[in-house]
């Protein structure tokens, strides 16, 4: 007996760590080995790379039917279902000159933007790199679908289709991110360390992503562990001299052949106030910078993961620290020199945001199904500080703090993704306390709670491919009653109110390809954004916007329903491609002012109204077959927001655009190997369509260059480029810009250069 027991404790841990293993090749269509190609586990981002004879292996793959990706630059991406038992799939690749065309992973519906019957995009760390924001959100905004609220360059807030704030739902680490979005003065808040992909759904996302995707969400996909067995590092650094920006990022990864990996990233932003469009640099004048929208910031992000046969699991902890310049006019806050205005140190007034993340993703194989449980904590410790009036130079007090406490869940139950019917069942939920710790409270405590059921099914037949789903909430918000601050001392609220919001929503939706090259989508789905406690409590001064703010505690639920129409052309020598979409919004919240006035500030009280917002978007993508270095792409968007039987003007509706962009990408040395050149032209249309509190906008145009290319070092490819944005030194006001109107300017040309030097391998 003691010999089996023996015997038995030998085998548990060979069963335990039994190494399963999938093999292959990828070839091209004319059968040749493709090497370099990436084959990567979807959801989990385990990954392994080819090598030159096109074999791969990838090894500690879960049990039950596992979605497979292979991708290179230059072949259109292929998405494979396979029982991991299998052993072996070998793949052919066909050429395309599109760039990878990503696997949308967080869409409940791992598969390719085509075969998604909603709108929905997604942009690699890689293409927004070259876009040459200085931050994740300005460079965001350059792409044809997204626009940014912006004060300063610190500060950026997404909009999408004439939607924004709390409308639009964020989510990183398998976790939706609250950090008071109701805010248009509170920053994205999301780092970019560590950011390898972002998805952008536009239109009600609620049935999928849950409660406030109204209007659309921000998906941001974690970079992939290193290639099984191996280990890599990278740095970066980067310089801007419109605002003497220094990034800096070093990261760090190595997974095991027994499914441990580890993922370690730090970077951090330095920046000065900007120039202002039109004042040239070297003149340093005080009028020549935009004041005190310096900001400072700094993250790191740790995740541990493991991979086997029962399944894989990451936790990941992060951190992101801003010190962010508020910009006004008012007589403390305009810094007295030049030399102050290039000076790093953040002065009063400013923002002190702190978040912490700690998420934990899992997923269970059963069968050829699987289960995902994701759990997550988060802390979002947000301060403003004043300078203190007559006082000593530098001396500041906390005019406000703000503490959200967050827990989430996500829990859902997927079916075979290989069947051509699936469905998935799960549940959401989420519960925040907001907390004032600091001199005067414009928004009241409270506390949040929601819960969620929803089911999710798909069928998948020859040229269809069809989605829909219902989902019901449970919001309950509780704010207490507190002494406000004003001319007149009064309780506002008045008493302890305590709403409860029990919406159902819906999608339905088909993807239909009518032949090889063309995908038709059609879709309708219905959202809900639920008054907030800012929008239900507020009472005082909002810093920086000069008005002061009142809630209503009556307020009612947002609900939507939108239409969604679209086509997409993929040939060998162009795309096409176009979205249009009809959003009717019932109990659209604004702000409107009322004629009085407290401490001089016109008084402005949180409304509602019926609203309809409308829009398309259209574009090509020229990518000639004899001219494969060759890529030439142009956007328009446009978008119309009205509220009302009298068509009045919804406000932050973004001005219509043209993005158009040559690329020319060489696989040869030309002094750098495989260089690289890029020029946008961005074109932004007049904006005469605005509500009270908004001023009007020309038209403008924008120019920018970058160039650059790969030299060795070592034995990897370091990536040198270098750019101008705003080429010609324009001076105009985005519309969307909240300093506009004290006659602040967006920034002016700017020449930089990024370096990224990869390590390890």
């Amino acid at each position: 007996m003691k010999k089996i027991l023996y015997l038995l404790l030998l085998l548990l841990p060979q069963y335990i760590y039994a190494q399963q293993e999938i093999t292959g090749k990828v070839i091209d269509s004319g059968g040749q080995p493709i090497g370099g190609a990436t084959v990567s586990l979807v959801v989990s981002g385990i990954n392994t790379i080819t090598g030159d004879d096109g074999i791969y292996h990838l090894k500690m793959v879960a049990k039950g039917t596992i979605t497979l990706q292979f991708s290179h630059v230059g072949y259109a991406t292929v998405v494979k279902n396979v029982d991991a038992s299998a052993g072996s799939l070998s793949i052919t690749l066909e050429k395309t000159s599109s760039l990878i065309d990503e696997v949308m992973i967080t869409s409940n519906n791992s598969n390719t933007k085509n075969n998604i019957p909603y709108s929905i995009h997604s942009y690699s760390k890689e293409e927004l790199d070259k876009t040459n924001g200085i931050t994740l959100m300005s460079r965001l905004a350059t792409l044809p679908n997204i626009d940014r609220i912006s004060a300063g360059i610190g500060i950026g807030k997404p909009v999408i289709r004439g939607n924004s704030f709390n409308r639009i739902l964020l989510y990183a680490m398998g976790t939706r991110i609250e950090n008071q979005q109701w805010d248009d003065r509170h920053d994205l808040g999301i780092p970019e360390a560590g950011v390898e992909n972002v998805e952008v759904v536009q239109g009600p996302a609620a049935l999928i992503y849950g409660a406030d995707a109204l209007g659309g969400a921000l998906i941001f996909t974690d970079e992939k562990p290193a290639a099984v067995g191996t280990s890599k590092g990278d740095a970066t650094i980067s310089y801007n001299t419109c605002n003497g920006g220094i990034l800096g990022d070093f990261g760090y990864k190595k997974s095991t052949n027994n499914g441990l990996f580890y993922i370690l990233r730090i970077g951090g932003h330095m920046d000065h106030s900007y120039h202002q469009g039109g004042d040239a640099p070297e003149n340093s004048q005080v009028d020549d910078f935009a004041a005190n929208s310096k900001f400072i910031d700094a993250s790191g992000k740790l995740a541990v993961g493991l991979n086997r046969k029962w399944g894989f699991s990451k936790l990941t902890y992060s951190f992101y620290q801003q010190l962010i310049g508020i910009v006004e006019l008012e007589p403390d806050s305009v810094l007295e020199s030049p030399h102050e205005q290039k000076v790093y140190e953040v002065e009063a007034p400013y923002q002190d945001v702190m978040s912490h993340v700690l998420s934990s993703e899992n997923t269970f194989p059963i069968g050829k199904s699987k289960l995902n449980v994701n759990v997550a904590y988060q802390l979002n410790d947000r301060k403003e500080f004043e300078p203190v009036s007559g006082g000593p130079k530098k001396s500041k007090y906390k005019f406000i703090g703000l503490k959200l406490n967050v827990i989430t869940y996500d829990v859902k139950y997927t079916t075979n993704p290989a069947a051509p019917f699936g469905l998935t069942i799960g549940t959401q939920g989420m519960g925040q306390q907001n907390i004032n710790n600091g001199k005067e409270q414009l928004v009241p405590d409270a506390i949040v709670k929601d819960f969620a059921v929803y089911a999710l099914a798909r069928y998948d037949k020859n040229k269809w491919n069809f989605l829909g789903g219902m989902r019901m909430d449970k919001r309950s918000i509780e704010i207490d009653a507190r002494l406000a601050e004003g001319v007149v001392p009064l309780i506002f609220p008045s008493e302890d109110v305590k709403k409860d919001y029990e919406p159902i929503s819906g999608s339905v939706g088909v993807a239909y390809h009518p032949i090889k090259n063309l995908t038709i989508k059609l879709n309708a789905a219905t959202g809900f954004s639920a008054p907030n406690y800012a929008e239900l409590g507020t009472y005082g001064q909002h810093e920086g916007a000069y008005r002061f703010e009142i809630g209503n505690p009556d307020l009612k639920m947002e609900e939507n329903i939108e239409g969604d129409l679209g086509l997409n052309w993929d040939s060998k020598n162009i795309s096409l491609r176009g979205d249009f979409f009809y959003n009717a919004i019932t109990n659209y919240i604004f702000l409107e002012s009322n004629g009085d006035s407290i401490s001089g500030l016109a008084v402005y009280n949180f409304l509602q109204d019926d609203a309809v917002l409308s829009g398309f978007e259209a574009g090509f993508t020229l990518h000639p077959d004899a001219a494969k270095w060759l890529s030439i792409s142009s956007d328009y968007s446009t978008t119309r927001g009205i509220r009302g039987d009298n068509d009045l003007n919804l406000p932050f509706t973004p001005a219509d655009k043209i993005v158009t962009k040559m690329e020319c990408n060489f696989n040869k040395k030309l002094i750098l190997k495989d260089p690289f050149i890029g020029i946008t032209y961005s074109y932004y249309f007049e904006q005469k369509n605005v509500t009270p509190f908004e001023l009007a906008t020309d038209s403008y145009s924008l120019l920018d260059f970058q160039l650059g290319g790969k030299f060795k070092m070592k034995r990897n490819d370091a990536t040198l480029s270098l750019y101008i944005t705003n080429l010609t030194d324009e001076q105009y006001f985005s519309h969307l810009s909240l300093v506009k109107n004290i006659g602040i300017h967006e920034m002016g040309r700017n020449i930089g250069f990024r370096l990224l030097l990869p390590f390890g391998g």
